[in-house]
């Protein structure tokens, strides 16, 4: 049996979802080409606020739709 992954703030990680000792949250998928792609984010939910002095992720490196 898996046993359940936290991050820092007591929360459980999906499959795909990992924090790194930065803090930042990695997300990892495959394409529709078959590749490995991986994002990265402060924020694990679209609610969760950017820590101060860091700096708001673009337009293009949001967690898509479907991964939320």
């Amino acid at each position: 049996m898996s046993e359940k992954r936290w991050d820092s703030k007591n929360r459980i990680l999906r499959n795909g979802e990992s924090q790194r000792a930065d803090g930042r949250y990695m997300f990892k998928y495959v394409d529709l080409a078959g590749q490995t792609k991986y994002l990265y984010s402060w924020r694990l939910d679209r609610h969760d606020k950017t820590p101060a002095g860091k700096r708001k992720a673009g337009r293009s490196s949001h967690i898509p739709a479907d991964c939320a």
